[in-house]
């Protein structure tokens, strides 16, 4: 049996790495591992800190606010200025999984040793930050993207400069990683040859469904002031996500008189605060009078967002780049069986399912030629039997890969 201790520390720190520590989670439900989660010790805020959010309130949530007050009755707005989502959200989901694991907190990295060693721990990962070669315990490092090499507009310099360092060490100062797609494994060799480091790449094996997502929406729907016709977007409110792409698209749909649809938007509005991309949306929504048909609900409960993507008539993914194929969204989409609207960049092409249309990132025309041919057409509702069958098999596939990466690891690190 593999005893496993899964590094929580900057996971919980964005929606997309909630959902890959849960799937790590759910991939790891068998008899062949034990796993426990370790989080560091949560300090209590310094006067720096509480001086440091009070500025991030009034420098981006004020702008948001005066461009759209109801957003604040919606919940899109709460808590936009942390950039941490509420460890208690990221325990909660642990707490709901099947394995249902302890989650251990420590202080820093000399009390991390002595708790991994202490309980006998074969092996710990995803580690977002390097180790190092001579770490006593087999660790295996997880590195996101590149995006800053391919987007540095989106970064200020010292994030560039933060990343730069942080990537060359993890690649020539740690035994293995862990990346989400070929695409990044592709770029780390690109960006930092001649490392000797072992990169595995994960498959894309969505999870089974958590919960059966059938029944009448209309109480869910009320919920969020939400018509029966509308496509989705789920992304936070990056530059990169490329939001603008699919309103023009939409406006595209309003033009030629399919009004009857809505785009419904879920996702933390936090852009970061450097390129002001989520007021320069909110501008041109009320600029082309798209206010009401675009519905931006902000960070919701998962099972809800999950189950208004379930009844939608498809997921619009127009991103420009990501980590994993398709990102967090089109992983949801393919485990309940929604057609998605994808962007075609190499990264999305690793994404192997059924019901997949490609768009230039840069054409809403096309995107909007898309979404008109799907505007008059029904909700897929593929039966939960189904979804279960084909997650099951998925699941099937990440476990035999998590187990023999775990396997390698454990036989194969150098002792230090």
């Amino acid at each position: 049996m593999h005893n496993v201790a899964i590094m929580g520390d900057n996971f919980y720190k964005w929606g997309g790495g909630i959902d890959f520590i849960s799937l790590v989670l759910k991939a790891l439900n068998d008899e062949r591992s034990s796993v426990k989660v370790f989080l560091p010790k949560q300090q209590r805020p310094t006067p720096g800190n509480l001086l440091i959010n009070t500025w991030n309130i009034v420098k981006y949530d004020f702008p948001r606010v005066l461009l759209d007050p109801v957003g604040i009755k919606n919940g899109a707005f709460s808590n936009t200025y942390q950039k941490d989502i509420d460890r208690k959200e990221f325990i909660d989901m642990i707490a709901q999984s099947s394995l249902r694991p302890d989650v251990r907190e420590y202080i820093n990295t000399s009390h991390l040793v002595r708790s991994l060693k202490a309980e006998n721990f074969d092996v710990c990962f995803p580690a977002f930050s390097c180790l190092g070669k001579n770490f006593p315990v087999p660790w295996i490092g997880y590195v996101f993207d590149m995006q800053f090499k391919y987007l540095p507009q989106n970064f200020t310099a010292s994030s560039r400069q933060f990343r730069d360092r942080e990537f060359h060490r993890m690649m020539h100062n740690s035994w293995y990683l862990i990346v989400a797609s070929r695409a990044v494994r592709d770029d780390l060799h690109k960006f930092y040859p001649g490392s000797d480091v072992h990169i595995f790449c994960l498959p894309f094996s969505p999870a089974k469904p958590s919960f059966d997502p059938s029944g009448d929406p209309a109480a869910l729907l009320q919920k969020y002031g939400v018509k029966n016709r509308y496509m989705m977007i789920s992304n936070q409110f990056w530059a990169h996500k490329n939001h603008i792409t699919a309103f023009k698209a939409f406006k595209e749909l309003m033009d030629d008189g399919i009004d009857e649809l809505e785009l419904v938007c879920t996702g933390s509005t936090d852009d970061g605060g450097s390129s002001n991309n989520f007021v320069n949306i909110m501008a041109f929504l009320k600029e082309n009078g798209l206010e009401g048909s675009v519905k931006i609900l902000g960070r919701i409960p998962k099972q809800d967002q999950l189950r208004l993507m379930y009844n939608s008539l498809a997921l619009i993914q127009p991103t420009i780049f990501e980590g994993g194929p398709g990102g967090g969204a089109v992983f949801d989409a393919v485990t309940y069986g929604v057609p998605v609207l994808l962007s075609d960049i190499p990264v999305n092409r690793e994404v192997q399912a059924e019901g997949i249309e490609f768009f230039s990132p840069d054409d809403h025309c096309q995107l909007a030629n898309l979404m008109k041919s799907m505007s008059s057409s029904q909700p897929k509702f593929v039966p939960y039997q189904n979804l279960m069958r084909q997650g099951i098999h998925r699941e099937q596939v990440l476990c035999r890969f998590f187990n023999e990466m775990l396997d390698k690891v454990i036989d194969e690190y150098p002792a230090p």
